[in-house]
């Protein structure tokens, strides 16, 4: 039975273990059945806990697992507990009884809203700097706190009759999954090989301009596993800052 508290009572909602724990080792499907699962599509209704407790897939940095389902957004409830604001980024720290999530809002054109609120939010989960976060799509003050207590219910029903139970593909597919999979992998290999590795430092000064940098970036995202694009996150690297200066210098010349 669940505890008749607010979100920051000590006894809250949370997992008895973590995602799928009770389950033996689950099949993880290769990245083109992961759109078969329906949750990859939804914004899935989890503990704060859950989330921390999800795993990550190696080849898909924003991809994460709850036991085989994978997982790109979630939607929380809880009690924010404490805010930080910049100029176009309001990070809140929001507290379900379970754990502490920062869910950074971007979209910075609703009021502020206070210590203390509870709130249900939604958006796109992943990890910045090795620190979980959601970045929020959408985000709702609560007045009437027995919704609350109806969101952790439906959660527990949502675990017993949907994430629990393993993804399995259909029984068409699976005949053809296999000989599926490895053709994949064969045009996957294919990309990968012709794909050249673009560098900005090899570039000749004439060829040093705003639309090289510009490639320059999106080889810097990939090679670090960004989840998401961060202005600090450019401005916090040497490499990039130098890559600036260059541009602006041959400009000027």
């Amino acid at each position: 039975m669940l505890p008749l508290c607010s979100s920051g009572c000590a006894d809250g909602p949370g997992p008895g273990t973590a995602p799928g724990g009770d389950a033996p080792d689950q099949q993880v499907f290769p990245e083109a059945f992961w759109g078969l699962d329906p949750l990859f599509w939804l914004h899935v209704k989890l503990f704060i806990a859950d989330i921390l407790a999800l795993q990550r897939h190696p080849r898909g940095p924003d991809i994460f697992f709850y036991g085989n389902h994978p997982i790109r957004y979630v939607e929380i409830m809880g009690i924010i507990r404490s805010i930080d604001r910049t100029s176009n980024l309001v990070v809140y720290s929001v507290d379900d009884g379970s754990a502490t999530i920062p869910c950074a809002h971007w979209q910075n054109v609703s009021p502020l809203l206070e210590l203390g609120t509870l709130v249900r939010m939604s958006g796109k989960v992943g990890q910045w700097r090795d620190q979980w976060q959601i970045t929020v799509y959408n985000i709702d003050a609560i007045d009437d706190l027995n919704t609350e207590m109806l969101h952790w219910l439906e959660i527990l029903s949502l675990k017993r009759a949907v994430y629990d139970k393993p993804f399995v593909l259909p029984p068409a597919m699976q005949e053809k999954a296999t000989e599926l999979e490895q053709s994949l992998s064969v045009t996957d290999l294919a990309d990968d090989v012709g794909k050249a590795r673009f560098d900005f430092d090899a570039l000749d000064p004439s060829e040093t301009n705003e639309a090289a940098f510009k490639q320059a970036i999106m080889q810097h995202v990939e090679d670090s596993g960004m989840t998401e694009f961060l202005y600090t996150a450019m401005r916090s690297s040497p490499e990039m800052e130098n890559r600036a200066k260059k541009v602006l210098l041959y400009q000027v010349r």
